[in-house]
């Protein structure tokens, strides 16, 4: 049995199958309102090849728009004792009063508390845990308002390695 090829010599099958792992991706990647949006898409292929790239347009913005924090810490795989830098952005807003930074683990746990200036303080914070032992471990940044509520969060997973672990 043969397949119909494209131009760019890709089998219509193969393209059926990228479209799908995208798709497939996407959902598992999207808050529950937008996985509806990638599953009613997914229903009708022409659809999906004319509307997927407006929607990611249209998309990208609002959603990095709700992220009042994010979060990256590198390495992401270190041997212990590790030194893990971590690297936290806040959106600008008046009400940010204070940025905690925590690495916490089953037997370790760690904090940073930064005060913040509202809409004047600098949009990233940076700073290093050393001498980290090993263990699997949650990093997360908390980012507090006024009164110390909460305003937003975000987590990463981090895995410091030790010879008992070869």
């Amino acid at each position: 049995m043969s397949h119909a090829r494209t131009h760019d010599g890709q089998s219509e099958q193969g393209k059926r199958k990228t479209l799908k792992e995208t798709h497939d991706h996407l959902v598992k990647k999207s808050p529950p309102s937008v996985a509806r949006v990638w599953d009613l898409l997914a229903a009708n292929s022409m659809n999906t090849r004319v509307l997927v790239p407006a929607l990611l347009l249209g998309l990208t913005l609002p959603a990095h728009a709700q992220e009042r924090v994010s979060l990256r810490v590198s390495p992401a795989l270190a041997y212990a004792p590790a030194s893990l830098f971590v690297s936290a952005t806040v959106d600008v807003n008046a009400e940010n009063r204070s940025l905690e930074i925590i690495a916490e683990s089953a037997d370790f746990y760690r904090s940073s508390e930064v005060s913040l200036d509202g809409d004047h303080a600098p949009r990233i914070t940076q700073l290093l845990f050393k001498s980290v032992p090993r263990g699997n471990y949650d990093v997360r940044a908390v980012l507090r308002g006024v009164s110390g509520r909460e305003i937003a969060s975000t987590e990463t997973k981090v895995d410091v390695v030790g010879e008992k672990d070869f």
